[in-house]
């Protein structure tokens, strides 16, 4: 399981996404405000699962996510084999 340390550091790089996506949503620039709605319910739901106890934890096979996605992207909800076949 990740340490309350990790934990932490990836809530408030989830919290940052969030408030600059809501702040691109409220400021209307559309070619950046249409790529925020699209991004922003997968940070709210990240963000979620860190708050449950879930986070890390993929939403479609119940494997951890490797720590090296959770880095690259901290609201990943699935690991890399599942979010492939998610994208065909």
């Amino acid at each position: 399981m990740h340490s309350k340390k990790y934990l932490a550091r990836q809530k408030r790089r989830i919290e940052e996404r969030i408030k600059r996506c809501e702040n691109v949503v409220r400021g209307r620039r559309l070619d950046a405000s249409l790529k925020a709605e699209k991004v922003l319910p997968s940070q709210r739901m990240a963000l979620s699962l860190l708050k449950s106890g879930k986070y890390g934890i993929c939403i479609a096979c119940g494997e951890s996510i490797s720590p090296e996605r959770l880095e690259f992207v901290p609201a990943a909800l699935r690991c890399v084999p599942c979010q492939t076949d998610a994208e065909k």
